[in-house]
């Protein structure tokens, strides 16, 4: 069979435009609108300019404007001309093509206290699901101003030291106006006019360069009047999340600069030193709420005021550290069921020291001796029914009502002198007739035969036991193992009087699938569990695929078989884990052709590329922006997870065992945990990894442009093998 050529970097470049993934991304301009408010007024006209950043076209009948929060939490600012009490306005233009500017507006209610932000966020609508275009919001915040209205503008000057979307702004007001009416058409001149100072937010007033003879120039050059000019210098950006209920804000001034107000007001809060040029005011927070300060500086005479500067801050109270809840184990019976001769019946166990006191089945009993000294307990059970299975349940319990999870045994009683020998043990047939069996799947069957007058059979694994009746001598129980390691299972056979029998085990041993026929070898590469610098919830993680000797060709490939990537807590009642993404072969195969960064290039008329990392990104692809990772869902927890690698949601193609901690990464630097060996769970943080050359030159950054401290893309070296 002659091979098919491989793909060629036009073709490959051809796949990715035909397929490219609709984006949806847009910018604010600017991200904050101060409005001048007088005393009395109710309500004011807002204009809102974004920037189509994404590469698909926004349409009107699906673009809007949205609140933040929810209409509860925005009724101050609701006006009767909104669209719904969510959304105050739906885009002006019909459609918006990608880098040209879209505009949107409406009318506000001024709220009561005018230190309130009115935060929106540009919505895509499909359907009935709403969903954020990129990750920005535009804040509109109310300054208190005593000033006289401006007399209308019959022309509008020209603008040329603004840049290509400001004067893209400025033709598109006009556009507005013809759209909406004469109703706010002043509105949009005062706006047209102002423009300039608004995009050069607290840097000054804009020159405007008018075209005028020298001599002119000459005689108005006594009549300027420096600008006062002010800037925030810390904090750096715009809006501020603080557990602090107070916070002192930093600027400088220039030398016109005679006094300054906040939110329209003065205040000896705001201390200005002229002298060295700077100011500083020293603000107070309120809990929950988004608090906005606008500042404005002002000449000696008060009749020339600088461009507004502003920030914003968000106070949320730290939350107090929990105490570590309450834990008990029973060390004694080790089994369950487990069978005595004599009474009385002695539990043990431990507990930790947030436990107060014990409790059997839901009662407290003064039959618990608890020694705190050693964090140990015993129960001691005198009064039990014989030839009868009963459940002893045992929960720990805080000072404050605070809950352990419960830990039970089955006890069965049967007096020695009553006695017998037992019955015969069940037999184990499969997965093996042997007393030991390793495999790769995580959940199979046990089964096997009964001797007769066995009506049950009892399977304990892991101090926990599944019943299962015995039909025509024959029985059957599914299991699933936690991970990789070694468990040993017992079965015991019940009669009818509840007796139980002799026992069988079996020793099972997991282990991970390598070089599997259909995925080769499949490994975490790297994990970044403790988010970015930009985001904490930005966590995003790598897996490496080395695709087996024995490659499929497109035309060999059959069934799919999906993979799938797990972690949490299982449920057996729903057969899910608490996180999993899943995927095909098909949709990995495409995405690596695609938008995925394969690390070397594939070979002829293979299934998957030769070498490549597939990277996972939690919630979306803004994670990290330029890595165009697969979007999963589900946080990482900071104290560890069991993930697994799982090909048919049952065989392990890798695991990494980090339930009582991870062992690399660090969440003060945002250092990524990186793998050093394909075949063993090996790994170390960023900054201290060995030395090794890497494959690529991936430059990722996280949503606000900081460079990620791993090495996503672009794996050690001494993680591929010699081939």
């Amino acid at each position: 069979v002659e091979a098919e050529e491989a793909p060629t970097q036009e073709d490959m470049g051809q796949t990715e435009q035909e397929d490219e993934v609709p984006i949806y991304n847009a910018q604010f301009l600017p991200s904050i609108i101060p409005l001048s408010i007088t005393p009395g007024q109710t309500d004011a006209h807002v204009i809102v300019f974004a920037k189509n950043t994404g590469n698909t076209i926004w349409k009107k009948s699906d673009t809007s404007l949205n609140v933040v929060g929810g209409s509860s939490v925005n009724t101050q600012f609701y006006h009767s001309t909104w669209i719904t009490k969510l959304r105050p306005s739906a885009m002006i233009e019909q459609q918006v093509p990608p880098g040209e500017i879209a505009s949107f507006a409406f009318t506000v209610t001024v709220p009561s206290a005018l230190d309130q932000t009115f935060r929106l966020q540009l919505v895509h609508q499909e359907s009935v699901t709403f969903s954020q275009v990129g990750v920005s919001f535009v804040n509109i915040i109310f300054v208190q101003k005593n000033v006289e209205p401006m007399a209308p503008i019959d022309t509008q000057p020209e603008y040329q030291d603004v840049d290509q979307d400001e004067q893209t702004v400025l033709k598109q007001l006009e556009n507005i106006k013809d759209v909406l009416g004469e109703k706010i058409g002043d509105v949009f001149e005062n706006i047209s006019k102002a423009l300039p100072n608004i995009f050069s937010f607290g840097s000054g007033s804009s020159e405007i360069e008018e075209d005028v003879e020298d001599e002119e120039i000459e005689e108005e050059e006594d009549e300027i009047i420096e600008q006062p000019e002010i800037t925030i210098t810390s904090p750096t950006s715009t809006f501020v999340t603080t557990t602090s209920a107070t916070t002192t804000i930093f600027g400088e001034l220039n030398e016109t600069v005679s006094s300054m107000t906040v939110n329209g007001l003065s205040t000896e809060a705001l201390v200005l030193n002229t002298a060295s040029g700077t100011w500083h005011y020293d603000a107070v927070l309120t809990e929950s709420v988004t608090t906005s300060f606008s500042f404005v500086g002002w000449n000696a005479s008060t009749t020339a005021s600088s461009s507004v500067v502003s920030v914003s801050f968000l106070y949320t109270s730290a939350e107090p550290d929990e105490p570590d809840a309450p834990e008990i184990t029973i060390v004694f019976p080790t089994s369950s069921p487990y069978m005595s001769t004599s009474t009385p019946i002695v539990v043990l166990g431990t507990f930790n020291t947030t436990t107060a006191y014990l409790t059997l089945d839901g009662a407290t009993s003064t039959a618990f001796v608890m020694n705190t000294s050693t964090n140990e307990w015993e129960y001691s059970i005198s009064d039990i029914a014989e030839y009868v299975t009963t459940t002893y349940t045992f929960i720990a319990w805080s000072e404050d009502g605070v809950s352990s999870t419960p830990v039970s045994r089955d006890i069965i009683y049967a007096p020695e002198e009553d006695l017998i020998e037992p019955a015969d043990a069940p037999n184990i047939l499969f997965p093996t007739e042997e007393d030991s069996y390793t495999t790769s799947t995580i959940a199979f069957d046990i089964a096997g035969s009964a001797p007769t007058g066995t009506v049950s059979v009892v399977l304990d694994l892991l101090s926990a036991t599944s019943t299962v009746d015995v039909v025509e001598g024959q029985w059957n129980v599914p299991v699933r193992f936690p991970g990789i390691g070694t468990y040993e299972l017992t079965v015991y056979g019940v009669d009818e009087s509840g007796a139980l029998s002799a026992s069988s085990t079996l020793s099972v041993t997991l282990e991970r699938s390598l070089d599997n026929k259909d995925y080769g070898i499949m490994a975490f590469s790297e994990i970044a569990w403790m988010g970015t610098e930009a985001s904490a919830n930005d966590e995003w993680f790598e897996i490496m695929v080395l695709p087996p000797e024995t490659q499929q060709t497109s035309d060999d490939v059959g069934e799919e078989i999906p993979l799938r990537i797990v972690w949490g807590a299982y449920d057996s009642d729903m057969d899910r884990y608490e996180h999993s993404k899943e995927l095909t072969e098909a949709v990995l195969d495409a995405w690596s052709q695609g938008g995925g960064q394969a690390i070397l290039e594939p070979g002829p008329a293979i299934y998957l590329p030769l070498h490549f990392a597939f990277l996972f990104e939690r919630t979306d692809q803004s994670t990290l922006p330029n890595a165009n990772g697969i979007v999963y869902t589900g946080a990482l927890s900071n104290d560890g997870e069991r993930m697994l690698i799982l090909a048919d949601g049952v065989v392990i193609l890798d695991e990494i065992d980090a339930s009582l901690g991870w062992p690399a990464g660090d969440n003060d630097t945002k250092e990524v945990m990186l793998r050093t060996d394909l075949f063993e769970n090996a790994w170390c943080t960023y900054s201290s990894c060995p030395e090794s050359e890497y494959i690529g030159e991936q430059v990722i950054t996280d949503a606000d442009g900081n460079l990620i401290k791993g090495s996503p893309y672009s794996p050690f070296l001494l993680l591929i093998p010699e081939l």
